[in-house]
């Protein structure tokens, strides 16, 4: 919809504008005529904003030849081509309009004054397009602008708020209490697996600070997390959590957003494994598909399991944060059938330099 039809004030505001305009083009044709000033103005008015409509459609033009994209070459013939058609279509409008008025017996002299100006209306059509046109760019170019620095403010909130998400998450009390419980009780009867899981937690938590405050980085400082997640949940879950990853040679120095499989896997393990009386396996595959990065995160799950309500990091929160940052290129589709959970996320492989690992492979 165009921009000044959504708000009647902007459209009061263009109408009277170009009523101005059409008074100004009412006292040229009239000139130092008095008696032809109330004919000059009940046929310029009028016919000035009927024809403000009319340039409307200018917008739709630039918005189909936007100028950073478009060669100026086809900018410039499009709105000529545009002019020339307005301004014709306002010489038609206007005969009809000084019929109209020239029944009337004040101002019988209308058809007379219009044919005698026929150029000057004809040129003004096109400039008054031309200069519709130039507003019409402005008005894209600031949508363009606010646009932008809508999303780049909801990435930002939605970046912030994946990070404080999942350090609340990996803090959390239960959490918490768990993994020291199993560390406790592992002191008396293994203290090397004891230290080993204190030492994995918090290289977890320093590494999930560390790296959530990153916009991308390397699929292998994400997968290090990962290890490093899913080594303090096993303690927790024992042999019932089985996890396997296979990972395309070329893909550890793909670039993916921050903390975005760590969510996932959280997610298997709550509502699959933790269902489970037996347990079952998280999968976990990277792969190269042309010029995208197919990772899939696949676990077993009860039907039958209690549906979760909340909102937090989760698969929602991912998906957003993907569409924010490549829009309609990347996806992320969820599966569920014959008792196994699946996320398939696409995203566009861009590579970067894999920096130095804090958190090391279990």
């Amino acid at each position: 919809m165009h921009p000044i039809l959504k708000e009647k004030t902007g459209l009061a505001l263009y109408l009277v504008g170009w009523a101005l305009i059409g008074t100004l083009i009412a006292f040229v044709i009239a000139g130092n005529a008095p008696d032809l000033w109330l004919v000059a103005l009940a046929l310029a008015v009028p016919t000035t904003v009927i024809y403000a409509f009319v340039c409307l459609a200018a917008w739709y033009v630039c918005a189909a030849n936007p100028v950073p994209r478009t060669p100026l070459a086809r900018v410039v013939a499009s709105q000529l081509a545009g002019g020339l058609l307005s301004s014709g279509l306002l010489l038609l409008l206007g005969r009809a309009w000084a019929g109209f008025v020239a029944q009337l017996p004040a101002t019988a002299s209308a058809e007379a004054l219009f044919a005698q100006h026929l150029l000057l209306f004809f040129a003004a059509g096109i400039l008054l397009y031309l200069l519709a046109a130039t507003l019409s760019y402005l008005l894209l170019a600031f949508e363009s602008s606010r646009k932008a620095t809508r999303q780049a403010l909801e990435l930002e909130v939605l970046a912030r708020e994946a990070e404080l998400q999942a350090f609340r998450t990996q803090i959390d009390p239960h959490f918490l209490f768990n993994c020291l419980n199993s560390i406790s009780s592992l002191c008396g009867s293994d203290p090397a697996a004891a230290r080993h899981t204190a030492v994995r937690l918090g290289e977890f938590l320093r590494a999930s600070l560390r790296l959530g405050s990153n916009d991308t980085i390397p699929l292998a400082e994400e997968l290090n997390l990962c290890s490093a997640y899913l080594d303090v949940e096993r303690v927790r879950f024992g042999e019932r959590l089985k996890f396997h990853q296979e990972i395309g040679d070329d893909c550890e120095s793909a670039r993916v957003p921050a903390l975005l499989l760590q969510p996932l896997l959280e997610n298997a393990l709550k509502h699959g494994i933790a269902h489970l009386v037996s347990g079952g396996q998280v999968s976990l595959r990277c792969a190269r598909d042309g010029d995208r990065l197919a990772i899939s995160v696949r676990n077993g799950c009860d039907p039958d399991r209690p549906r979760n309500t909340g909102t937090g990091i989760g698969i929602a929160n991912v998906r957003g944060r993907l569409s924010l940052l490549y829009g309609n290129r990347a996806s992320l589709v969820t599966s569920e059938e014959d008792g196994e959970f699946g996320v398939e996320i696409r995203l566009p492989m861009k590579s970067g330099k894999v920096s130095e690992r804090h958190v090391a492979h279990g």
